[in-house]
C-alpha cells in the first residue's frame, strides 16, 4: 500500500510539473506549446563535449544528444566567431541545466517556424511519417532561448512518459 502511495504522489506531482511547471521565462511559450498537444521533461543532467560541440541531455525519461555545427563555409575570423558563440551559449545551458532551469520538448512540427511544411518519411519505411520535433528550451535571465535537436522524431523513437503526454 505504501508503494502505491508513493507511486500516486509521484504521478500527481509528474502531472503538476508537466501542466503548470514552474518554467521562469519560458513560461508562456511553454505552457501554450504545452497546450497545443506537446510534451515536456525537465533536463535533470546535461554533459558536454566541447571539443566536438556535442550536448547530452539526460531528462526524466531518457537520453538524447545534439551537435552545434559551425558554418565551414565562411572565412575563419567568422568560424573562430560561430565557434566562441557557440561555446558561450554552451555554458549557459550548463548553467540552465544546474539550476533545473531546463526541458526537454516534444511538440507538433506545425508549431516550429521553419519546420512546418516539412515533411518527414523513416528512411527506411517510407509510408511512416511523424508530426513531431524534439527541442530543448533553457532560462538564461530573462529570455527563453530554444534549440533543436533533430527534424523529426517518430513516436515509437520516445520514452513511454513522453509519447504519453502527447494528444
Amino acid at each position: 500500500m505504501t508503494k502505491f502511495i508513493a507511486i500516486l504522489v509521484a504521478f500527481f506531482a509528474f502531472i503538476g510539473t508537466a501542466v503548470a511547471g514552474d518554467y521562469g521565462a519560458c513560461e508562456t511559450d511553454l505552457t501554450w506549446l504545452l497546450s497545443q498537444g506537446g510534451a515536456i521533461s525537465k533536463v535533470t543532467d546535461l554533459k558536454q563535449d566541447r571539443i566536438r560541440l556535442i550536448d547530452t541531455y539526460t531528462y526524466e525519461f531518457g537520453t538524447t544528444w545534439t551537435q552545434f555545427i559551425i558554418d565551414m563555409g565562411t572565412g575563419e575570423d567568422e568560424q573562430l566567431d560561430d565557434i566562441k558563440e557557440t561555446l558561450v551559449q554552451m555554458d549557459a545551458e550548463a548553467e540552465a541545466a544546474k539550476n533545473g532551469q531546463m526541458w526537454y520538448l516534444v511538440v507538433k512540427r506545425e508549431l516550429v517556424r521553419g519546420a512546418e511544411h516539412a515533411i518527414f518519411t523513416d528512411l527506411l519505411d517510407k509510408t511512416k511519417t511523424t508530426p513531431w520535433i524534439p527541442f530543448y528550451a533553457f532560462v538564461e535571465g530573462d529570455r527563453c532561448i530554444y534549440g533543436s535537436i533533430d527534424w523529426a522524431i517518430f513516436e515509437d523513437e520516445l520514452p513511454e512518459g513522453i509519447r504519453s503526454q502527447l494528444q
